[in-house]
């Protein structure tokens, strides 16, 4: 290419000294040549040569930072012994599995859920702390429009001193930077190559679904008047200019695991920081059609995914799809598999789900359509999630069991545990040991509607009304307060044997910390760090001691404050996954292992797929407990989970019964062999095979359709009760008005049902149908051999028979 003028020393630095490609420089130079003095144009130019030498910096370590991870993964699966055990140990790598295997639990998924909790933790501790408030009051604060729309203007840019006055707003903004800059630092030193720019508001999120179905040229149309174009395309040279810019952008966000384009991840991560905006404005109008309609949220959603790409690319290299495809390729050759074997035994999908490949939309009309079926199922159907959740102290009990702890010491720990968590009894520095960690803080900046739904959430009102009704139905506050005194035993637990060698240690915690990679070497650091005693920080605050003053606990973050050894800082990583992922098995939510099996293979966004998450909702709960919890109890023995089955149907037969007084009926017998059956199917110990068999084919339960296609296939049956009702009059009006009470937001709430029945369902019921509600009751006590409480017999009540 010819150079000519004054521009040429420009092009030859970015050629000769950079390593530019001609056209792209001369592009370059051409671009900037459009606006701008030529003192703009060089000091463009030197950013650009900056950014160049930082990435081939980069570019140099990558090969090495490859074969690491490479050799890393590989020698993890190659200790298989047939082509069964490899796949086994694959999908162990990916989303990890309680099957017994050292470092099973030490996956890329796990880390990733880990990581996003840690960011939560940090982000909430952070601003409680600073602010004074109240979890429920940052709840309230952070859903806040005004609230949303300052912390956005606090970010253009961030500056030490406040620009809307608004004191709260700022101290989340500069939370939120902290947050950013941890995120460059952690994925530069992976191998990425981002420049941290302080005037950059957040990492972007976007809605892959919205883009996709928008197509490019409406996202281009919407986006280009948006952007700052100086600082978006100054320095890029792309030969297409600034529209082929975009495209590549626009790649990368619908189809983020490959970074889209060619791009490798860690290229991706830098190529999703491009976009710059002119104005807060600009990001909200943006961010409202693209984004998410909570603004705050999506700097939070924008941050977990590029923590999720900077964790992939720590465990699989600057390009993880390179490592994957080399290690299936080697795997293949050493046992004898087959591109079907991947597919056959989830290993594809799995990969998807840590790319994030796998949310990418296929059709995003339908995703829409089954999100907001989810959600609708949510607010008509979930009032009494935590009722049902009265279990929960069961699965702790068995997983602190399964650890080593008696089991008469665990049901005891567990329950003392809790009791503090509610009472709020926590000695010195315990309220925030776990908190840091986003352990008891759901409903924060998240719902715990992700332990009943496994299909990742999408914006609007209903998505926000499902995330309320699970403050409304208490279940935030159970999760939290379980999750919370787990996590206090756990540590607890670790903190007494901290002083013990690993030779000394039972068989079944060595086991237990096997599985996180957490190897003898890394004991014995613990063992030379000790246990962090409550009683010295009493006495060095020179307080009174209270009854837990002598708890002794390990945290993560006591092990990096006593060492800033390299192999301390593994070793507190090694116990951020371990304390996070137990606290998700004692009180369970789905993770990317289960949301593997429950896909069946298919994709969002597809009619299989569509099927398959109809499917499990609101059945993810059981499936995810024998996932999780089967194993384990084969490791532990017969006996041992023998010793479960009555404290399974004593707390399953409390959340019944619970159910039950709501309902306004006498409490089942207890020595009913149907009960006690109904008792450990609550429970969730008989699995989603009992769950199914129970509620699909019992004489009160599910149709076939149903059964197939779980709730969102029952508002079709709903749908012909309410025609018929106004079809047929009298004789079906009456189960007309309970299928349209069945489907009115937040009405089986535990504490409105009974007015929702009484107040209203009852009377109508009766009016349209006289003597339908002794009928009703006479059903009732034969099919299921229970009865009304007199006093709430509806009959009586209503007056009606």
């Amino acid at each position: 290419m010819a150079r000519t003028g004054k521009l040429d020393p420009c092009s030859n630095m970015l050629v000769e000294e950079h390593g530019m490609d001609a056209d792209a420089a001369q592009q370059l130079i051409n671009d900037l040549k459009k606006g701008g003095s030529p003192e703009k144009i060089l000091d463009a130019a030197e950013r650009r040569a900056t950014i160049l030498d930082f990435e081939a910096q980069q570019a140099q370590n990558a090969p090495q930072l490859m074969q690491y991870a490479f050799e890393t993964a590989y020698n993890f699966v190659s200790q298989a012994t047939d082509k069964s055990e490899a796949l086994t140990r694959l999908k162990a790598l990916l989303t990890g599995s309680t099957k017994e295997g050292e470092g099973f639990l030490n996956s890329v998924g796990a880390a990733q859920e880990t990581r996003t909790s840690l960011m939560h933790g940090r982000i909430i501790t952070s601003f409680l702390n600073e602010t004074g408030l109240s979890r429920t009051q940052m709840h309230k604060l952070l859903r806040n429009k005004k609230f949303q729309e300052d912390v956005v203007r606090e970010r253009f840019p961030f500056n030490k001193k406040s620009k809307t006055g608004n004191k709260e707003a700022h101290a989340f903004a500069k939370i939120v930077e902290l947050e950013n800059q941890r995120l460059v630092k952690e994925a530069n030193a992976a191998g990425a190559a981002i420049i941290y720019n302080d005037q950059f508001v957040t990492s972007q999120y976007h809605n892959p679904t919205n883009i996709k179905q928008a197509g490019f040229n409406d996202w281009l149309n919407t986006i280009m008047p948006l952007l700052d174009k100086d600082k978006t395309f100054d320095g890029f040279g792309a030969p297409e200019g600034d529209v082929g810019i975009l495209r590549k952008i626009y790649q990368n966000i619908i189809e983020p695991g490959s970074g889209g384009d060619g791009l490798a991840m860690n290229e991706a991560l830098s190529a999703s920081r491009r976009l710059h905006f002119k104005d807060a404005d600009s990001w909200l109008q943006y961010n409202k059609r693209f984004g998410h309609e909570d603004p705050v949220q999506a700097m939070v959603e924008g941050l977990e995914l590029q923590s999720d790409r900077t964790v992939l690319i720590q465990r699989l290299g600057p390009d993880p799809s390179e490592t994957l495809d080399n290690l299936k390729k080697q795997i293949k050759q050493d046992y004898g598999l087959t591109d079907k074997d991947f597919d056959i035994e989830g290993v594809n999908t799995r990969i998807d789900l840590v790319t994030g490949d796998f949310f990418i939309p296929g059709d995003p009309k339908l995703v829409k359509v089954v999100a907001g079926l989810q959600n609708w199922t949510i607010i008509t159907s979930m009032g009494k999630a935590m009722l049902s959740s009265f279990s929960d102290p069961l699965l702790q009990a068995m997983t602190m069991h399964y650890q080593g702890k008696s089991f008469f010491s665990a049901y005891f720990d567990t329950f003392r545990n809790l009791k503090r968590s509610f009472t709020r009894e926590l000695g010195i520095d315990e309220k925030d040991a776990f908190k840091l960690l986003g352990i008891g803080i759901d409903g924060v900046l998240t719902s715990s509607s992700s332990r009943y739904v496994a299909s990742d959430k999408t914006s609007g009102t209903l998505s926000r009304l499902a995330d309320k009704m699970f403050m409304y139905n208490g279940l935030n506050y159970w999760t939290n307060a379980n999750r919370e005194g787990f996590a206090r035993m756990a540590s607890a637990f670790m903190g007494d044997q901290a002083s013990t060698p690993w030779n000394k240690l039972t068989e079944n915690y060595r086991r237990i910390l096997s599985q996180y990679d957490i190897t003898e070497k890394d004991w014995s650091l613990i063992n030379k760090i000790g246990a962090k005693d409550i009683t010295d920080e009493v006495k060095r605050l020179g307080l009174e001691f209270d009854i837990y003053a002598n708890e002794r606990y390990v945290t993560p973050d006591h092990i990096r404050k006593s060492s800033r050894s390299k192999q301390a800082q593994t070793v507190a990583d090694k116990l951020e996954i371990f304390f996070v992922n137990e606290s998700r098995i004692a009180v369970p939510q789905p993770g990317k292992n289960e949301k593997a099996i429950m896909s069946f293979g298919f994709k969002r966004g597809t009619v299989p797929g569509a099927l398959a998450e109809a499917f499990w909702l609101l059945r993810s709960f059981p499936l995810t407990m024998a996932i999780q919890q089967y194993p384990r109890m084969m490791q532990n023995g017969i006996g041992n989970t023998m010793m479960h089955l009555s404290p399974a149907i004593m707390l399953g037969y409390a959340s019944i019964t619970a159910k039950d007084l709501i309902r306004g009926k006498e409490p089942r017998d207890p020595f009913d062999t149907s009960t006690a059956a109904a008792s450990l199917i609550q429970s969730g110990v008989a699995g989603i095979a009992g769950d199914l068999i129970y509620n699909s084919f019992s004489d009160h339960g599910y149709s076939w359709p149903e059964f197939i296609g779980g709730p969102v296939f029952g508002y079709g049956a709903d749908a012909v009760k309410i025609f018929k009702g106004i079809t047929n009059g009298e004789a079906d009006a009456a189960r007309a008005w309970k299928s349209v009470k069945d489907n009115l937001p937040f009405a089986n709430l535990f504490y409105l049902e009974p007015a929702v029945n009484y107040g209203f369902l009852y009377q109508i019921q009766d009016y349209v149908n006289p003597g339908y509600l002794g009928r009703m009751e006479n059903a009732i006590k034969n099919l299921e051999g229970q009865d009304y409480m007199e006093v709430f017999r509806p009959s009586a009540v209503v007056g009606g028979y």
